[in-house]
């Protein structure tokens, strides 16, 4: 593990914590990529030696940098000590992360009137399933009234989960495979909801700031996937999705998008940034827009030619 700052709260720390959360929820990705029967503990030792230790930062951070801090004698066994996590704690916390923010993205792409590009987003399959709040779009859907929902107790995860437990015992007349059933958008306030309630609180109180001696009033981080939640929580609100709505494209940089073409996580340089930096991703938004630009140019002849026969009928 190597040594690295203590991160902040501030506009480098939100920095800090987007270039990390990008890298996290990435690492999620390939993670989730690989087939089950593949080990997977490489790529996550690969991250913490390549980024950060995920948990104890302050305690970890302040040991590591220690002047009295010495590879031969206890400094080095209390910091193994405080630096050793379980693998299933980390597994489980980058999975409801990785699938907040794959949600994130789609109800992006879903205001955008890209919806078909989320329809396999859940995948019980996988590692990390996803969250199920789309599937329920993907039936024909009764009016859940008579359906009894007591069971979830309130939890509205659970109760979706009833509701498309109820559908599958009881079919009726399905779209085609790939095709919603209903149009997500228009529960738009209620994905949203549900993609805010996955978003953990976050803890202020004082803390005394390394570099100035002084006092402050500071979010309470102590692992890095409480960085990435507070950073992610930012992005949504600095972004807002519903802004998304009508096929606009554009929003602030900083934020973090997933390719159109390979899927993979990003952070947008510019506002209207759709295609990561890949070669291959970048041939594809290049070809995308030659062929926009030949529609454009046949449907702007196809005009032409239509108005030069309507003005020589007109003229017959």
């Amino acid at each position: 593990m190597r040594r690295s700052s203590s991160p902040g709260c501030n506009a480098k720390g939100l920095h800090f914590g987007r270039i990390h959360t990008f890298y996290l929820v990435q690492s999620g990705k390939k993670i989730n990529d690989l087939p089950k029967e593949k080990p997977f503990t490489d790529l996550i030792l690969d991250w913490c030696k390549d980024v950060m230790h995920p948990y104890h930062i302050d305690e970890v951070y302040g040991e590591l940098t220690d002047e009295q801090f010495d590879l031969g004698d206890m400094t080095a066994e209390l910091a193994v000590r405080d630096a050793t996590f379980s693998l299933h704690t980390f597994m489980e916390e980058l999975g409801k992360l990785y699938d907040t923010a794959r949600f994130y993205t789609a109800l992006m792409r879903i205001c955008e009137g890209d919806s078909d590009e989320t329809y396999d987003m859940y995948d019980e399959d996988k590692r990390f399933p996803g969250l199920p709040y789309l599937e329920r779009y993907k039936h024909s859907m009764r009016a859940p009234k008579n359906i009894d929902v007591s069971a979830a107790k309130g939890d509205l995860l659970k109760e979706m989960q009833i509701e498309c437990a109820y559908m599958e015992a009881h079919p009726s007349e399905q779209p085609k495979e790939g095709d919603y059933a209903a149009e997500p958008f228009d529960d738009y306030d209620r994905l949203r909801d549900l993609l805010m309630e996955s978003v953990p609180d976050f803890r202020l109180r004082l803390k005394l700031s390394p570099k100035t001696g002084r006092m402050t009033f500071a979010v309470d981080v102590d692992s890095v996937f409480e960085i990435a939640w507070l950073t992610l929580a930012h992005m949504m609100s600095e972004d807002p999705i519903e802004e998304h709505h009508g096929g606009s494209h554009e929003g602030l940089t900083g934020v973090m998008m997933t390719c159109r073409h390979c899927g993979d996580f990003f952070i947008r340089r510019n506002n209207r940034q759709e295609y990561c930096d890949k070669e291959k991703c970048q041939k594809a938004r290049n070809a995308k827009n030659q062929r926009e630009f030949r529609n454009r140019k046949r449907m702007l002849k196809a005009g032409k030619k239509m108005q030069t026969e309507e003005n020589y009928n007109g003229k017959a």
